[in-house]
């Protein structure tokens, strides 16, 4: 859930969150949502912890994203990462 902007610009955001559901980690591809309407996607540019860059962060913490999209992520949108994981045969 995002819960603040910090810094927005073109295809950039850094947004402030909590994480509601099992946990996010670096790099991830992500999807925003808004009123269970998919808006747009994007990717994972880095997690921070207070001011340390870390990999990953548990449900129910509070972190910093900084994220590449090209669509405005707002307060109050949720934001569902996605792990693809190659299927070996």
């Amino acid at each position: 859930e995002i819960l603040g902007i910090f810094y927005s610009k073109w295809k950039e955001m850094t947004i402030w969150g909590k994480v509601l559901e099992w946990k996010i980690k670096n790099k991830l591809k992500f999807r925003i949502v808004k009123a269970n309407e998919i808006l747009w996607n994007g990717e994972i540019i880095s997690l921070h912890k207070n001011k340390d860059q870390v990999k990953e962060m548990n449900e129910g913490e509070e972190c910093g994203i900084k994220v590449l999209t090209q669509k405005k992520i707002e307060i109050g949108n949720i934001l569902e990462f996605l792990e693809l994981q190659e299927i070996k045969e």
